[in-house]
């Protein structure tokens, strides 16, 4: 599905879709298999990746993580958040409004 980073990865990450999520977290596995389906209608599946909270605590007070499954989206300094992933087609806008943005 989704590949994951480790922390010295997501901080060498530019641009780009990035899922926050906890292992044992059933929301987070239905966030991923939306991410993972809207990356695919987008055409943006080389440029999404999840990251474990529990292994990665540091990127979530640096990147203000209140909750999991967060969606991130990096572009350099410029961060935006998804928290709330209702459908596949909730992402879908929300990855599209992104893309035409940048």
């Amino acid at each position: 599905m989704i590949a994951e980073l480790s922390e010295q990865q997501f901080n060498e990450y530019e641009r780009g879709y990035v899922l926050v999520v906890s292992p044992f977290c059933y929301t987070c596995q239905i966030a991923e298999r939306f991410v993972y389906e809207a990356s695919k209608v987008c055409g943006i599946e080389d440029s999404v990746y999840k990251i474990n909270l529990q292994l990665t605590k540091h990127v979530a007070e640096k990147e203000q993580i209140m909750t999991v499954p967060t969606l991130l989206y990096k572009d350099g300094e410029h961060r935006e958040r998804l928290v709330t992933m209702k459908s596949v087609l909730n992402v879908v806008h929300w990855m599209g409004a992104r893309k035409e943005e940048h």
